[in-house]
């Protein structure tokens, strides 16, 4: 299925044309029949000689219906440029040329219509002047036939030049994500709520959810219609009516845009390259007010320049476009730019970052990524990377089969996505997508974790910083094992999901080690000088004076003046369990009184506090926090006032949970 679009002045025969082609009448209003002249949007179709469908877009030529022109030139494939012949080169043949180039429609005719008025040496003329004005557009080049819509002359030639240019073009791509941009909403009795478009970027099918932006409401399709005729499935490239159920006429309007469901979002700022026009005469200023024309949308907005003060006629420039309503426009999509106090087109040209608006842009200056979305080391604040927008609009001026090559450049500035948004930004097929972010893990451009991909130069900082702080926690406490994993992912302030994910990938690799809840540098172990094992003998033979009433961990320190970190390099390397915030034991000790209580429970069905103080000979102080830490640790129960086993017998003592970790 292709679709066709007709350009050219008021009343150079554009929709006389379509009926002679087709036999169908484009004009649909009733204003329109009384005035002769297109006011808004109308409808063909024709069979090709070929056998080959295109549906015909008739836009209105009068320049105060251009709104309505634009809204019908997004999705044609082919251009027939009118020109009639009696009349030559007009205005609004010129401003639609322009269109037609700044949209990059590269197929196009021009048809002189009106032959049958003017003799052959006026329409050589005629022909002489229009490649002229050709000469340096989309267009130069483009065939020219000579018609008559009365007498039929020429349109034989037209329609087999119509065949043989279909011919040549690509298939439209289907990567799964559709959008129809409504051009038009009405209702029709016992059916309901109908939307006409031409789809793009993949099937709508009966039955299927959609979801109509920037509204984001769910409706689905109860009918799909190609050229009145129902099908089950339209693919892309088609002029489609839509019938939907669950949405009223008044939920939608021109400029809407039905996508399959949660695959589109739409935005109200986005990064585009611009072409001002060479004829316009004026320049362009920061902050000016104009009017965007996207697919069938029509939104007001501002112009920020990123990159220069002031926009010359026929420049090229990097642009910023705040939307006074959201728009949801992809990558690559084509847009026109009319300033509307002065009733002129000024320029157009790409949307090169659909999703700017997840880093607002203040003073020219991009924060870093949302909370959540990034990784430590890169500035908190950087200027607007240019080069990298310049890239990007290099690369949607070129072929669409090398768009997933986005996903790199969406990375660098990301630094962490789900392979879901990076493929919801890329209008290419998925697998594609998903084939480039495997090249980019294998030339080390990028991480891919099991729920996300990070850029590859943000994994190098944000490994640097862990490792980094790992060694600094190493030089400040060389007696621990190391510091907390939470406590690591809080200093670093990476969400828990991605930071687990991403320890998991550094300690495959060797350059991280978990140990229960604390990390470590695989260079790092724990030992005592010397002295310090003097230290610990001193101590160990304290705390065994009275192995089951020891002196507090405050007693320890400030009384027998014994270095905290010595207390802790201990319990880290097994010496010592700390059982509560202010005692520790020898491991001896604790597996002693772990194995008595074994014992006691085997014999008499439980213990409670009072008898493990009567069984060491010590006080509630000590036996309490004994039994606590044996729940902690999964050794026993607690059973009302008593404790039973937490298992069977045959646990090896003291090697619960906790019971050698740092304090």
């Amino acid at each position: 299925m292709y679709v066709i679009g007709t350009a050219g002045h008021i009343d150079h025969g554009k929709s006389t044309l379509i009926r002679a082609l087709t036999g169908m009448d484009p004009d649909r209003l009733k204003e329109e029949k009384e005035r002769g002249m297109t006011i808004d949007l109308g409808f063909a179709w024709l069979t090709l000689p070929s056998g080959r469908e295109a549906g015909i877009v008739d836009v209105p030529g009068h320049h105060r219906f251009i709104r309505n022109m634009l809204a019908g030139a997004s999705g044609i494939r082919l251009t027939l440029l009118v020109v009639a012949a009696n009349d030559s080169w007009m205005p609004q043949s010129q401003e639609h040329l322009e269109i037609l180039d700044l949209l990059g429609v590269q197929r196009g005719i021009v048809v002189l219509t009106k032959k049958d008025l003017v003799d052959e040496e006026w329409l050589a003329l005629v022909e002489e002047d229009v490649r002229e004005r050709l000469a340096g557009t989309v267009l130069d080049g483009a065939p020219i036939v000579a018609v008559s819509s009365v007498t039929g002359e020429g349109l034989e030639e037209l329609t087999a030049m119509i065949d043989d240019m279909l011919a040549g073009l690509p298939p439209p791509v289907d990567y799964g994500r559709p959008r129809l941009w409504i051009d038009r909403v009405f209702t029709i009795r016992g059916a309901g709520t109908v939307v006409t478009g031409t789809l793009e970027g993949g099937s709508l099918a009966v039955d299927q959810e959609v979801e109509v932006l920037p509204s984001g409401k769910r409706a689905r399709v109860r009918s799909v219609q190609t050229h009145k005729r129902a099908v089950e499935r339209a693919g892309p490239g088609s002029r489609v009516a839509v019938n939907l159920a669950g949405l009223d006429k008044a939920e939608l309007a021109r400029g809407d845009a039905v996508c399959g469901a949660g695959q589109r979002q739409a935005t109200r700022i986005v990064n585009a390259g611009l072409r001002v026009l060479p004829s316009l005469d004026y320049e362009l200023e920061d902050m000016l007010e104009l009017k965007l024309y996207a697919g069938s949308a029509e939104r007001v907005c501002r112009i920020r320049l990123l990159d220069r003060k002031a926009a010359q006629p026929g420049d090229e420039c990097l642009v910023q476009l705040w939307l006074a309503q959201p728009a949801p426009v992809a990558f690559g999509d084509r847009f026109v730019l009319r300033d509307p106090a002065r009733q002129k087109t000024v320029g157009g040209g790409q949307i090169i970052d659909a999703s700017a608006e997840r880093v607002r842009l203040p003073s020219l200056r991009l924060p870093a990524p949302p909370r959540g979305r990034r990784l430590p080391g890169a500035p908190r604040e950087r200027r607007l990377d240019l080069a990298g927008l310049r890239g990007r609009w290099e690369l949607a001026a070129g072929d669409p089969s090398s768009y997933p090559r986005l996903a790199g450049m969406l990375l660098a500035h990301w630094q962490v996505a789900t392979t879901e948004e990076i493929v919801r930004e890329i209008p290419a097929p998925r697998q594609a997508v998903v084939d480039e972010i495997a090249r980019l893990s294998g030339a080390g451009r990028a991480v891919v974790l099991p729920s996300a991909v990070v850029d590859g130069e943000a994994w190098r900082l944000f490994s640097e910083a862990l490792t980094g702080h790992l060694a600094d926690f190493h030089r400040r406490y060389p007696l621990r094992a190391g510091p907390g994993r939470e406590t690591v992912r809080s200093h670093l302030g990476v969400p828990a999901r991605l930071f687990e994910e991403a320890v998991e990938r550094l300690s495959r690799e060797g350059r991280v080690v978990r140990e229960e809840a604390v990390l470590r540098l695989p260079s790092h172990t724990v030992q005592l000088s010397g002295e310090q094992e003097a230290a610990a003998a001193r101590l160990m033979e304290l705390l065994h004076r009275k192995p089951y009433s020891p002196p507090g961990w405050d007693e320890l320190v400030e009384t027998h003046g014994f270095d905290p970190e010595l207390l802790t390099g201990l319990i880290g390397l097994g010496r010592l369990v700390r059982i509560s915030q202010d005692l520790v034991f020898p491991r001896d000790v604790v597996e002693d009184v772990q194995r008595r209580v074994q014992e006691r429970v085997l014999e008499r069905g439980s213990v409670d506090v009072a008898a493990l103080r009567d069984m060491l000979g010590t006080s509630r102080k000590y036996a309490l926090p004994m039994l606590e830490y044996f729940d902690e640790i999964g050794f026993t129960r607690r059973v009302g006032d008593a404790r039973v086993l937490a298992e069977p017998p045959g646990r090896s003592p003291g090697r619960g949970p906790g019971s050698a970790a740092g304090g």
